[in-house]
């Protein structure tokens, strides 16, 4: 019987583990191979050498064609081959796991989570190094982001205080008694124009944060029958000027747990979208129905629709369909970008569907229960 001392047998067990991926496999199926050829030989030895001399063999059986001799041969190797061949198919699946494992790993890297390192298995081989390049590759990213991310945030807020001395200043030339109409109607254009970079930046700023986890909500229990009450008000008095129609023939009162002044920033901008892209004298539905425990609001409009090429980006930033580019349609790309994330962080889901006559968006929302 082969016996090993313990700290010898450790230290194969080591020195296998230290090798390359390349190495280990080529010693596996070298010894798979030098298997499959000594079974093979030895067989081969049997039949065609130690029975074609054996006396008591060819007495009573006759010396066999060398045919026959091989088809013997190849009957006992071919299972001996198939056991091998599995063994080689095991062991390489078992050498590619950690590949796969890490391929998952990768996946599940994305912006938000730059800073999440793969692990490393230790065996200093190909696979190891992969991973030493994968993770040096997402700090750089990470390093790269966190730059844009405070040039952002830097840029935004140092924008803002010339923004509004500007917005300040035309609003006191407009105001100016001896001022022309002429002059009024340009400055009262630059305060459009000043108002629309203002809520771009603000917009810019806010994204900016949520990458870097800097907002936090302040979630109470609340009515949010009350709230869309009062974004029905308010989406009343925008569509006026267009002339469109506001139909709320249901909203249930429905207790929720989410940030009020979020939840109406929310609102306001599917309102908003409701009422600008629309026709004239065209309808807004807005509808919110308790049921199954979540609280499911409809916004719909009568408006253009939205191609079926840009549906799958409505919600990236600065993304505008061919229908939102007009220049009599004001707007970022920004607004649906910031619902989505609301909504996401209230453990609801925001969704639409389109058609060229009319446009859903669905917030679904679940309920508070309280149990006091």
């Amino acid at each position: 019987m082969l016996w090993l001392p313990q700290h010898v047998v450790r230290r194969i067990l080591d020195l296998g583990c230290s090798m390359k991926l390349s190495t280990r496999m080529l010693w596996a199926f070298g010894l798979l191979l030098m298997v499959a050829l000594s079974i093979t030989i030895g067989i081969s030895y049997w039949e065609l050498v130690v029975e074609a001399q054996d006396p008591r063999f060819l007495q009573s059986h006759g010396p066999d064609p060398v045919w026959l001799q091989l088809a013997e041969i190849l009957f006992i190797v071919s299972p001996v081959i198939i056991v091998l061949s599995l063994g080689g198919w095991w062991i390489t699946q078992r050498s590619l796991r950690p590949l796969e494992d890490l391929a998952a790993a990768a996946r599940r890297i994305n912006e938000g989570n730059l800073r999440d390192r793969l692990p490393l298995r230790g065996t200093g081989d190909e696979i190891d190094e992969l991973t030493l390049v994968f993770n040096d590759m997402t700090s750089r990213l990470e390093a790269s982001f966190q730059r844009i991310r405070e040039f952002t945030l830097h840029a935004s807020h140092e924008l803002k205080t010339p923004l509004a001395i500007l917005r300040a200043d035309f609003g006191e030339l407009v105001d100016e008694e001896n001022r022309s109409e002429e002059d009024k109607l340009r400055f009262i254009s630059h305060l459009d124009e000043i108002e629309r970079l203002s809520r771009l930046v603000d917009g810019l700023n806010f994204l900016t944060k949520t990458d870097a986890k800097l907002v936090r909500l302040r979630p109470v229990e609340m009515d949010f029958g009350d709230l869309v009450a009062e974004t029905v008000e308010n989406c009343a008095a925008l569509a006026e000027r267009s002339q469109l129609q506001i139909h709320a023939p249901r909203i249930d009162s429905v207790k929720i747990m989410g940030d009020r002044h979020r939840l109406r920033q929310l609102l306001l901008i599917l309102c908003d979208n409701a009422v600008k892209y629309n026709h004239e004298g065209g309808n807004i539905n807005i509808t919110l129905i308790a049921e199954n425990g979540e609280a499911r609001l409809s916004i719909s409009n009568t408006g253009p629709g939205i191609p079926q090429k840009d549906q799958g980006r409505v919600f990236e930033r600065f993304y505008r369909g061919e229908n939102t580019t007009a220049d009599s349609v004001d707007g970022s790309g920004l607004g649906l970008s910031i619902a989505y994330w609301i909504s996401q962080e209230h453990s609801g889901k925001l969704s639409f569907t389109s058609s060229p006559e009319q446009t859903e968006f669905v917030l679904s929302l679940p309920t508070h229960q309280n149990s006091g």
